[in-house]
């Protein structure tokens, strides 16, 4: 099947393609799988966010949010698809200076949990990938909030894209994945490591 990868990280982008290709599948128009993120910055307190940091927000939600809805009328004329909408995992569990990545994560969340309701009878099936904290991506203090004793590895995510692309997730849709070594269920130490020192 033919994927695309929009919105994400580059790193991240190509464990995920490393992945998909090693399935099989391969880049190209009109695809049978997307993988989509959205934009969330972290370090900002939500009474330190300024205007244009929150305009930046809205326009990264709106890119995504648009970047499904090709994906899923581009899939509704193939006969059906598979969509993953990776978001920070600070959607599941806010950090202190998390709250951008948090409501933007939230918002996608929603937004793939009510395409994989109106999508699922077109054969389309939409699932998210709840992502970190990611090696090289995200601060190494973040390791004291995370049960496995280390960070994500980028491969890892997209080990969870592969499993959802694949028939084994036919009867996989609106589920949320976390791939976060445990970060969502527990409180990191010492506070948020997200949170300017300064």
């Amino acid at each position: 099947m033919r994927f695309s990868i929009e919105s994400v990280d580059p790193t991240l982008a190509a464990a995920i393609a490393t992945e998909l290709v090693s399935a099989g599948h391969e880049p190209g128009d009109d695809p049978q799988i997307a993988v989509i993120g959205v934009a969330a910055p972290t370090g900002d307190t939500l009474l330190d966010l300024d205007q244009a940091s929150w305009n930046e927000t809205i326009a990264a939600l709106r890119a995504t949010f648009a970047a499904l809805r090709r994906a899923a009328a581009s899939m509704m004329d193939a006969g059906g698809g598979r969509i993953v909408v990776l978001v920070p995992v600070h959607a599941l569990r806010p950090s202190q200076a998390c709250g951008r990545a948090a409501i933007a994560g939230s918002f996608m969340t929603t937004v793939a949990q009510v395409a994989a309701v109106e999508l699922a009878p077109a054969g389309v099936r939409v699932n998210v990938v709840a992502v970190g904290p990611v090696d090289g991506a995200d601060p190494a203090a973040a390791i004291d909030g995370v049960p496995i004793g280390r960070l994500v590895l980028p491969e890892e995510i997209g080990a969870a894209c592969r499993l959802l692309a694949s028939d084994a997730a036919d009867a996989v849709t609106g589920a949320v994945v976390p791939v976060d070594g445990g970060y969502a269920v527990t409180k990191a130490g010492g506070g948020s490591p997200y949170a300017r020192t300064n």
